[in-house]
């Protein structure tokens, strides 16, 4: 056991106080935290007070065996990936056979070898430990996959199925960028350039999750988030983009991300239909593709830096009233003609 670490906690079960003393002695010495208990019933109650992470258990007991107790343990949901080693004076083939058919992962015959109890804990207790590493892991993995994708995208991933496109109509597209993105990327050097937008884009990513919007695309300048690529309505998507830019804008202003030489944004808002699906096979990547994510990309590149320019088709899915709006006019958009655009100046009141 490593200096600083938890003690591993042991339940020893045996109906006998002679081999119940020993075991402890023995398991104590070598610093495990040991639970003794008498019977099968006690064993339940000491689990449902607190988990251990690992039981010892002898089979033949009145009452609850040892048997029973296994399946019993198999059945609790906060139990069930305990390793049990069932320690017994009985050593037939078909009782092995029964310990592990109930959930055991070890079956030692008594008379022990102190040293064969002690190697086979150590190893059983490490396969728990790496399989709790594995489960923690998968946690985070599907909490990044929950944040970033559509959940029927998620789950899919999650499957190891193959996500095929899908459209989506009338969804709602922030497109923000840097400006000046190349001539910043010339003149700072690049490991403080990753600092820089590091920190911004942590922000950034904070604010969307807080819009339950997708982050879709962050690259180098460009940094792209939507909302409505779920099978349900999303009747406040719009409103929600429109917040989040709002937070944007204001967030680049804060001492922590203005820094010695503050950056600026331009964002667009526009709504329409996208595809989206995974593409790519070695490096599988969630895109989202459409006329409309490019019209976004040039209302932001056409946008004033530090305001927010929308169109008529965002504008037509805000709440009446909600937000104050000032029309900017007609301007011809490289792939969308004439469109015409609006600022986005605030909450109103």
């Amino acid at each position: 056991m490593a200096e600083g670490e938890p003690r591993p906690d042991i339940l020893v079960v045996d109906d006998t106080p002679a081999n119940l003393r020993l075991l402890s002695e023995l398991l104590g010495e070598r610093g495990y935290r040991v639970r003794p208990v008498t019977s099968g019933e006690q064993a339940l109650r000491a689990v449902d007070a607190e988990v251990p992470d690992l039981v010892l258990l002898d089979v033949r007991m009145p009452g609850l065996d040892g048997y029973a107790t296994c399946r019993r343990l198999r059945a609790d949901p906060r139990a069930r990936g305990v390793p049990v080693i069932f320690l017994s004076a009985l050593n037939e083939v078909v009782d092995k056979v029964e310990a592990f058919a109930v959930g055991g992962v070890d079956f030692i015959s008594k008379p022990f070898h102190v040293e064969e109890v002690l190697a086979r804990i150590g190893t059983h207790l490490e396969l728990r430990r790496l399989q709790r590493d594995l489960e923690r892991a998968r946690a985070r993995s599907d909490a990044l996959l929950d944040r970033l994708l559509p959940p029927e995208v998620a789950a899919c991933l999650r499957a190891g199925e193959v996500c095929p496109g899908r459209g989506y109509v009338g969804v709602s597209i922030l497109h923000a960028s840097i400006v000046g993105f190349g001539e910043i990327a010339r003149r700072v050097a690049p490991s403080a350039l990753f600092e820089r937008l590091g920190a911004l884009y942590a922000h950034l990513d904070r604010l969307a999750r807080a819009a339950e919007a997708s982050v879709i695309q962050v690259h180098g300048g460009d940094y792209v988030v939507v909302r409505g690529l779920d099978a349900r309505p999303d009747a406040g998507a719009s409103d929600a983009l429109a917040g989040l830019a709002l937070a944007m804008i204001a967030a680049l202003g804060e001492p922590g991300l203005a820094g010695a030489e503050p950056l600026a944004l331009r964002v667009g808002l526009h709504c329409g239909d996208v595809v989206g699906g995974v593409l790519g096979e070695e490096a599988p990547r969630y895109c989202i593709l459409g006329a409309a994510m490019t019209v976004a990309a040039e209302i932001a590149g056409a946008a004033v830096p530090m305001k927010i320019q929308l169109s008529d088709a965002f504008r037509d899915r805000l709440t009446p009233g909600r937000f104050t709006i000032q029309e900017r006019g007609l301007m011809t958009l490289r792939g969308a003609g004439a469109l015409r655009t609006h600022f986005l100046r605030g909450v109103a009141g």
